[in-house]
């Protein structure tokens, strides 16, 4: 039994280790699993999507889109605010929007007080929202 349990407390570390978010804003977390046995203890890089992201780049079918004309297409830059509490705020224009979001590995959602959901996957130090075969790319421009 104690091997088992050094094995899940092994597997849960690795995974921590393995983690990777948006970039960028990093924080260390320190992991700790006890067992009766033995006791695991590491810190792992836990990368989080707070700060302020607008469009950079926009590719539709994978080839890159003039960022100007999409934006000027769309009305405006779109600037998001994720908030450390879990809250949001964003903006197009004169129109602004809240409500919360929440990170589940590389998705985030983002749920408007409307009751609208967007869907973000991070890439690297992005994140990526898609509109059918066209996606927009969020860079970070404030912590």
């Amino acid at each position: 039994m104690g091997k088992h349990k050094n094995f899940l407390a092994a597997g849960v570390v690795a995974v921590l280790l393995l983690l990777s978010g948006c970039g960028g804003d990093q924080e260390q977390a320190a992991v700790s699993v006890t067992s009766q046995e033995s006791s695991v203890s590491s810190a792992a890089q836990v990368f989080t999507c707070i700060g302020t992201w607008e469009i950079t780049a926009a590719k539709q079918n994978d080839i890159a889109l003039n960022v100007e004309e999409v934006l000027e297409e769309m009305g405006g830059n779109m600037v998001l605010t994720l908030y450390k509490d879990g809250s949001m705020y964003g903006r197009i224009l004169n129109a602004s929007m809240d409500g919360t979001w929440a990170q589940n590995g590389r998705e985030i959602t983002i749920y408007m007080s409307n009751g609208e959901e967007i869907r973000l996957t991070s890439e690297e130090e992005t994140l990526i929202m898609e509109q059918g075969d066209r996606k927009l790319i969020f860079s970070k421009t404030e912590e």
